[in-house]
């Protein structure tokens, strides 16, 4: 048994080493996180990949942190949180940098770990939006946000081609590539992986508005970015994990 872990480690550089000490270190302080959090009484709320936005009364989790009260957690394998034990799950934009598998095995270890009749809400980047981009560039917002995406995100367009760089062509094909994405969705295709990992009742949600108290106002990447391109590149969607009635049949038949 050593001899296979020290031959894991042989053949991989130091910085694998380290990450994997790393890992290990988040993981055992997480325990410590995780256990306090689901000791406390009341409703449990689950926020994952909270980047600079943790939620006050929630369990927030990420790959990376630098605060204490965050939990590590990746969202690609099996959680380390008990089945049916929260109420609530919120997500926002971590779901477009995983793959598909990765992205259908964290809605399915959302759905395991919610309660029966608990909540998910979603949100991530919209490919109708790049598609708006591309069929409608006229439009003042489009026009708008292609000058400010060119800008900040490929300047080596702007600086080389000025005032003709304002393509949605150039702003696409970064948005598709940038910032580690791996898949950008849109609410159909959200939909179909949401029923794929069991949830039913989706629907399609404004950005920072919910009919559901916990989820209301909760988006913070206009924080990042200017709110009016936030509302105009994120899509949100909401699912429930049915409650399952069991029906016991004590008769027998004929009587």
């Amino acid at each position: 048994m050593l001899k296979k872990v020290l031959l894991k480690f042989y053949y991989k550089p130091p910085v694998y080493f380290f990450s994997h000490l790393k890992a290990l270190r988040l993981k055992s302080r997480s325990k410590i996180i995780i256990r306090k959090y689901m000791e406390k009484d009341g409703v449990k709320k689950l926020q994952i990949g909270c980047g600079r936005n943790p939620l006050k009364g929630w369990l927030n989790t990420d790959l990376t942190f630098r605060k204490n009260e965050i939990a590590y957690l990746d969202a690609s394998r099996k959680f380390p949180l008990p089945g049916e034990s929260f109420d609530y799950i919120y997500s926002e934009h971590l779901f477009e940098h995983l793959n598909f598998r990765q992205g259908l095995n964290m809605l399915r270890e959302c759905y395991r770990i919610l309660k029966p009749g608990g909540h998910l809400r979603l949100a991530t980047p919209d490919m109708d939006f790049l598609m708006a981009l591309h069929n409608d560039p006229q439009k003042p917002i489009h026009q708008e946000y292609i000058k400010w995406s060119t800008n900040r995100f490929i300047p080596d367009i702007s600086n080389n081609f000025e005032e003709n760089a304002y393509l949605p062509a150039f702003v696409i094909n970064n948005f598709f590539r940038d910032w580690g994405h791996q898949i950008v969705y849109n609410y159909e295709s959200l939909e179909l992986i949401l029923k794929k990992a069991g949830f039913s009742k989706i629907t399609k949600e404004e950005v920072g508005k919910s009919k559901i108290e916990e989820f209301d106002k909760l988006e913070k990447h206009g924080d990042i970015i200017p709110a009016a391109f936030n509302e105009l590149e994120t899509v949100v969607l909401e699912a429930v994990k049915e409650i399952i009635e069991v029906i016991h049949d004590s008769g027998h038949p004929g009587e």
